[in-house]
This record gives structure tokens, sequence and C-alpha cells, in this order.
């Protein structure tokens, strides 16, 4: 290949082949990695065991529990969805998130941070109205994270 005047480098396809393909298969190499070996972070789906619970776990039950609630796990949700016991299951997440995909049969009523230490009467009483007039009816609440 001849260059043109005032050209200083000859172009080929091999420079970009020999420099861009080793990178692409160290990222697919990794890729396969981190699927077989998610980060402990993540936990499991399989089980509620003390070996397979995410690293924040511990940390968000003490929250939870301080305030009067209990958390359950993967497992546990996916008994009381095949189970006949009725109870409300309550996305709290935006709702363009839950528009993009929400497990079925959730309820979505959008919490973000500046409810956190109270609700709007009017967002109180949407609420009341949501969760139904039944005040023992077990209420499961999900979202994207812990906080």
């Amino acid at each position: 290949m001849k260059k043109a005047a005032g050209e200083r480098f000859q172009k080929t396809t091999v420079s970009f082949f020999h420099h861009v393909f080793p990178v692409i298969h160290i990222l697919s190499c990794l890729l396969v990695f981190w699927l077989m070996f998610p980060p402990q972070s993540m936990g499991k789906a399989s089980g509620d065991t003390e070996d397979n619970l995410p690293l924040w776990w511990p940390d968000a039950q003490k929250r939870a529990e301080s305030a009067g609630f209990k958390l359950i796990g993967f497992p546990k949700l996916q008994a009381l969805l095949k189970s006949p016991k009725e109870f409300v299951l309550l996305d709290v997440r935006p709702d363009y998130e839950y528009t993009d995909g929400h497990i079925a049969e959730a309820l979505n009523f959008e919490f973000h941070l500046g409810h956190r230490s109270r609700l709007a009467p009017e967002r109180a009483e949407a609420l009341k109205v949501l969760l139904g007039p039944d005040r023992n009816r077990l209420v499961v609440i999900y979202c994207r994270n812990f906080r």
C-alpha cells in the first residue's frame, strides 16, 4: 500500500485487529468469569442459609427489626407466591422501573428518600386505600435495594 502525499503512517486493518481483538478477548473472559463466580455481595437465589446471604443482609435485618419489620429472602417470597395465603405485594420503586418489569401480582406505590420520616397526608391515605381495610393482612414490600 502506497502512502498518500503528506501521510506519515500506512493505514492497515491488521493493526486495528492486532490491538482491539485482545481487548475484546480479555473482556469476554472477564464476563464469563463474572457469570460463573458472581460477587459475594449479590448473594444467591437458591436459599436462605447463612453462607449465601448478601453481605448487606445482616445490617438491613437489624434496621428492619429495630423498626418492627422482618426481612424475607427470595425462597420465602417464592413460597408465599405459590401459597394460597392472601397478602399484598408492594413494589416501591419508581413507576418507570415498575413499568419496565415487576413481579406478577405486585402493586406499585413509589417511595423515595423524602418519605423516610413521614408521608404527606394524601400519600398516606392513598397507601391505606391500596393496602385495603384488613390491617392484619401480610404486606411484602420490595425495591431495588435495601436503602
